[in-house]
């Protein structure tokens, strides 16, 4: 078994540990899309520290409180503050309301 490898060698255990020092207990398995061809799940290894730090981003959360107080639940809609459709508008300008408060 080597020594250094990448994310996925260090969680499937062909690698001990990564250049930067995580070890499997350090790396998790996220999902991030569906494959347009297969329509199988894809999925990336990121550091735990690395993922819990996303998830409590204030902006992230304000936008996911925004997203379900317009009911735009179904699809990917960003929040966009000039151009863009007029639900994005709305999802910008409603985030940031949030997110100041």
């Amino acid at each position: 078994m080597k020594n250094i490898g990448s994310k996925y060698q260090v969680y499937t255990g062909t690698s001990t540990h990564t250049s930067g020092g995580l070890v499997k207990s350090d790396i998790v398995r996220v999902k991030k899309g569906v494959s347009d061809i297969t329509g199988e799940n894809l999925y990336k290894y990121v550091s735990k520290v690395k993922r819990k730090a996303g998830q409590n981003n204030a902006w992230i959360l304000s936008v996911q409180a925004a997203k379900r107080e317009l009911g735009l639940q179904e699809g990917f809609i960003t929040p966009r503050k000039r151009g863009g459709t007029q639900d994005q508008r709305d999802l910008y300008t409603l985030s940031m309301e949030i997110y100041e408060s």
